[in-house]
């Protein structure tokens, strides 16, 4: 079952989460890109940077970020539930957390730099 909507990357690729675990990446044509298994319950929409990146919150209580192909960039710790809608701009992820926090998370083109 579909637990988000859809968001669109500037590649035209759809992405997507289950409540499976699972980040789903769908070519224009509506066949299946890939899968990625986030390990944890996955809710809420996720969003994509410039530059591909796909960011979202996880029941485990973590944020991911998942280069487009597929592999994991990195992921940070909140303390709770995250199911928030996350937001990126000017190479700050903005997102919210159960642990009642705005958790914004500053970060390069390859890794987090800093957080708070």
């Amino acid at each position: 079952m579909i637990s988000s909507s859809p968001v669109l990357g500037e590649d035209g690729t759809i992405y997507f989460e289950c409540y499976d675990g699972k980040l789903y990446a769908l070519n224009p044509d509506g066949t299946l890109k890939w899968a990625f298994l986030a390990g944890s319950g996955i809710r809420g929409t996720p969003c994509v940077g410039s530059d591909g990146t796909t960011y979202f919150g996880c029941y485990d209580g973590t944020i991911r970020a998942v280069n487009p192909d597929r592999t994991e960039k990195w992921s940070y710790p909140t303390g709770d539930i995250v199911w928030s809608y996350p937001v990126v701009k000017d190479y700050v992820l903005y997102i919210g957390s159960n642990d009642g926090n705005l958790h914004a998370i500053y970060r390069s083109s390859s890794d987090v730099v800093d957080s708070s």
